[in-house]
């Protein structure tokens, strides 16, 4: 059996070669540690957002307020790490 991506010899049952799933391992990792590096980065922003928010607010916990603080750090860690796995995605492309 031939490999699909390059067509070097597979192992029988095998879809790819060794050297083609040792590079997908490798470029799974990769986007891992993007999207870990991605949503570090975003929830450092949204700390640093969210400090703005409560100096400027004078310390009063609001209903509201509450929600914006569990919240902030929380979507701002998601879309960074969203990021982060999409920007390295496209690096091994």
């Amino acid at each position: 059996m031939s490999c699909h991506k390059c067509g070097q010899p597979a192992d029988s049952g095998k879809k790819l070669c060794p050297a083609c799933a040792q590079a997908e391992k490798f470029a799974e990792q990769a986007v891992i540690r993007g999207g870990i590096k991605g949503g570090t980065i975003g929830l450092a922003l949204g700390l640093v957002v969210l400090t703005a928010v409560v100096v400027f607010n004078e310390f009063e916990f609001t209903r509201g307020m509450k929600g914006i603080v569990l919240m902030l750090p929380l979507a701002t860690f998601i879309t960074g790490f969203m990021v982060g796995m999409v920007k390295a995605r496209k690096g091994w492309k």
